[in-house]
């Protein structure tokens, strides 16, 4: 299997790509950048010469690929305005201050766009995996659509990396159209766009990795029931307060306890009724706050945490 292509994609090769066109491996991608067709994948397809991103999915769940991951797409066009560039989103922000980076009007179809660009080479394109999706601005994605895209994002993740050139996933590397261009680009990927389904399936991709404990629940014992006893990530575990979620390592010397995301909803236990000493459970904090609920006569050994998803 050629480097860059994935081996479940009907393959459509485009000639628009690279800086110039048809130079091969500049794409060094630092995020993915989701597109809404605003139309039908078979039509994508059919105009393959004249297509530049770099993934199409049905809404079958069906896979075009028109260029290798590691070719510099067109798919993400210009920048819209200057002003309007996301930079709260930390890839795009990074892209902006990379050593001769600059910001260049132009003109393109008798539109006006201001250009991120590095000796000519558009760094939004030469940063990203474009995978447009079929379908238009307000339409719900089907459930094999979602799949697939995630599916590709995955592959897209361990191909880089067992090429040498891995992607920090996290959340910021998920980004919409509009965040690139939001003057002209306003309603992509469109209001249907699941990110956080997507972001939650790949959670083991981007939780950031941390080793730490609530010392404050070392060794301690409780006698009596105790629901609702609160677990402040930020306090308890130096983790950001506004972690969409948590791994907990539970460890009880008796007893036993039941984890509660922060609006109390059952999220797992460990009990020695049910033979369980040792369990990790994900955990959805609300507020910043985990709820845990002990049974009698309960004893914690230590209570730590694998890693969080910002």
């Amino acid at each position: 299997m050629p480097r860059g292509w994935y081996p479940e994609a009907d393959r459509y090769r485009t000639l628009n790509y690279g800086y110039p066109k048809g130079e091969k491996n500049q794409n060094r991608p630092l995020f993915f950048v989701d597109h809404i067709m605003e139309g039908y994948k078979h039509v994508l397809d059919a105009g393959m010469a004249g297509v530049g991103v770099t993934f199409g999915i049905g809404q079958d769940g069906s896979v075009s690929q028109y260029t290798s991951i590691l070719d510099a797409h067109w798919g993400n066009g210009l920048s819209g305005k200057k002003a309007l560039y996301d930079r709260t989103n930390a890839h795009l922000a990074a892209l902006e201050k990379m050593p001769g980076a600059v910001w260049r009007p132009t003109v393109s179809g008798g539109v006006n766009y201001d250009y991120l660009s590095k000796d000519g080479v558009n760094l939004p394109n030469s940063h990203s995996i474009s995978i447009e999706h079929e379908g238009f601005t307000g339409n719900e994605w089907s459930t094999q659509m979602v799949a697939a895209s995630i599916s590709v994002k995955r592959w897209c993740l361990e191909e880089l990396e067992r090429l040498g050139m891995p992607m920090r996933f996290d959340t910021n590397a998920l980004v919409g159209h509009h965040q690139i261009d939001g003057v002209h680009r306003t309603g992509c990927p469109g209001t249907g766009w699941p990110r956080e389904t997507m972001l939650q399936a790949l959670g083991d991709e981007i939780m950031i990795r941390r080793n730490g404990f609530a010392s404050r629940l070392e060794n301690r014992s409780f006698v009596q029931r105790r629901t609702g006893f609160k677990l402040d990530i930020a306090k308890d575990f130096k983790l950001p307060s506004n972690a969409r979620q948590v791994r907990l390592e539970i460890f009880m010397h008796s007893g036993g306890l039941v984890v509660r995301d922060g609006n109390n909803a059952y999220a797992g236990q460990v009990s020695h009724v049910w033979n369980k000493q040792h369990g990790v459970v994900d955990v959805f904090p609300k507020d910043g706050v985990i709820l845990l609920d002990f049974q009698p006569k309960s004893k914690v050994s230590r209570i730590g945490c694998l890693g969080y998803v910002a």
